[in-house]
């Protein structure tokens, strides 16, 4: 007997669970395994994307880095205060954002973990 609750993961190519306990009691149910494979066959190229995505976003920010970098050395170098203000603007976005697209796996990862319902 399947409920509406597991519907999902049958369609998506998982086995039909075997309920526990009594037999009657639906609610705990063992070997769901989920596929995606049959219902979103995108998902392998989408996930290649956004981490193609998130692999140039880290290079913005190397970029963003060695510019900040530069600006903060010649400002330096020049006695140019607002151009080292820019340079430690410069490496502090570089930074920030790196460290943030860098952990958005995990912040996913996290986030799909969590029991909804």
């Amino acid at each position: 007997m399947v409920n509406l609750y597991t519907l999902g993961a049958l369609i998506a190519g998982a086995p039909e669970p075997t309920p526990t306990g009594n037999g009657n009691n639906l609610t705990t149910l063992t070997n769901i395994r989920p596929t995606f494979g049959a219902v979103f066959p995108f998902m392998t190229t989408f996930i290649e994307w956004v981490a193609d995505f998130q692999g140039l976003i880290l290079i913005l920010c190397g970029v963003a880095l060695l510019i900040g970098i530069c600006m903060f050395s010649f400002g330096r170098v020049a006695g140019s205060h607002k151009m080292q203000q820019v340079g430690v603007g410069a490496l502090v976005v570089g930074v920030v954002a790196g460290i943030l697209s860098g952990s958005v796996w995990y912040l996913i990862g996290w986030g799909g973990t969590q029991v909804i319902i």
